[in-house]
């Protein structure tokens, strides 16, 4: 019983090799690989990082800028009147509340400029992927990530070829909308 399961699937992967390698009609884009190597992605990473860098500094300035409000606010508490002091506290607040929602748009806005210059990137992926598949007569490419995939040959992975392609043709996606 053993021998004949080891047999048939001996069979299936032989005949799978033998479709992928021959016929190569199905290639496999490591995504890992692409999104660790490519220059363009490396690119975008740095300019986000950069941006979210800048905007910790601002915010943290802001920050600095509202505990020196706050201290103040503790000094005149006894010098204002109760009406005076309440609606300075008010003012403290809204500033606070202010910088908790600049704080969530900028990085909502941070995240939607990432997604939409990998956008970019994966509409490239997908178009270097096609021209490759028509001009190696490859009927279907998949992009997954190195864990996704339990086993496949050497051959039939396109990644470096991707690779090389994209970081020729799209090394460089300027981020899109100005944060500041």
């Amino acid at each position: 019983m053993k021998l004949k399961s080891y047999i048939m699937l001996f069979g299936i992967f032989y005949s799978f090799n033998a479709f992928a390698i021959d016929n190569k009609s199905m290639v496999f884009v490591n995504r890992d690989k692409i999104m660790t190597e490519a220059l363009v992605v490396k690119d975008i990473r740095n300019q986000i990082d950069t941006r979210r860098s800048d905007l910790q500094k601002e915010f943290s300035h802001r920050e600095e800028n509202l505990h020196k409000d706050e201290d103040e606010l503790a000094k005149q508490k006894s010098i204002l009147s109760s009406e005076a002091f309440n609606a300075k506290v008010n003012e403290f607040k809204k500033k606070v509340e202010d910088l908790q929602k600049d704080i969530t748009n900028k990085r909502s806005e941070l995240e939607n400029m990432y997604m939409s210059s990998m956008e970019q990137v994966y509409s490239k992926i997908k178009q270097i992927s096609e021209d490759i598949a028509q001009k190696d007569n490859i009927s279907l490419v998949l992009f997954l990530m190195d864990n996704q995939v339990l086993f496949y040959d050497s051959s039939i992975d396109i990644s470096s070829q991707v690779l090389n392609v994209l970081n020729k043709e799209l090394s460089r996606v300027d981020i899109k909308k100005n944060i500041h």
